[in-house]
């Protein structure tokens, strides 16, 4: 006794088959499901949005540092907008490290803020090509305008008239936090500059470690030991 068994042949075979044989393909069959062809069409992807904020030491030891900054920002805006072949939709602003100063002055420990000079978390306006400061100056650069770079050249250097008790991290957290979100530009805030939906970068430019506290005074003392 024999037996023969049934061998199915794949979609593919079969189309293989019906053509070398001149037989109609079953693609072409009344009701067929199967598609002739496959076309790939790669999915529509958003531009993908990026909220950079700088935090510049502006301390009496930072005017070397500021200027090589500037001198590397064509390829740093260079490599953010390439974006690894995705669409880059990104802003820039920029805060100083400046929050306050306790040092101790021959044994009279004195205390300052840098809130009333335009620091402490609050964006910077940017610089005209003069160097002067308009009351409209915008407080953030976007990545599509055609003089970011010297804009941003200008913008870095921040002096080096600011606390010399760094506080990056507490520099950053007033500037997204309330009530500075909640404070329009002109009026000493940062409202507007974060977006539903962005990354936040941050990017601290400095020489020194954090003396971040909650606190107002802080507990560390600048000038009465040298750590």
């Amino acid at each position: 006794m024999s037996f023969l068994r049934r061998r199915s042949i794949p979609v593919v075979g079969s189309l293989l088959l019906a053509t070398l044989c001149g037989c109609s393909s079953v693609v072409d069959q009344e009701g067929s499901g199967i598609p002739g062809s496959c076309v790939g069409v790669a999915p529509a992807l958003e531009p993908l949005k990026t909220d950079i904020l700088f935090i510049v030491d502006n301390s009496n030891s930072m005017q070397e540092e500021q200027e090589g900054v500037a001198q590397e920002l064509p390829e740093f805006v260079r490599a953010l907008q390439a974006g690894g072949g995705l669409t880059q939709d990104f802003r820039v602003g920029l805060i100083t490290t400046a929050v306050y100063q306790q040092v101790d002055v021959q044994g009279t420990v004195v205390y300052s803020e840098f809130s009333n000079e335009g620091h402490s978390g609050r964006l910077r306006p940017v610089p005209e090509p003069d160097g002067h400061i308009r009351a409209d100056s915008a407080r953030w650069l976007e990545g599509t305008d055609p003089q970011l770079v010297p804009r941003f050249q200008r913008l870095i250097q921040q002096g080096t008239m600011g606390s010399g008790q760094e506080t990056p991290f507490e520099a950053a957290l007033l500037a997204v936090t309330n009530p500075l979100t909640q404070i329009l530009p002109r009026e000493g805030g940062n409202a507007g500059f974060l977006r539903d939906g962005a990354r936040l970068l941050f990017v601290v430019v400095s020489d020194e470690d954090d003396c971040s506290e909650r606190v107002r005074p802080p507990k560390v003392v600048v000038g009465r030991t040298p750590d």
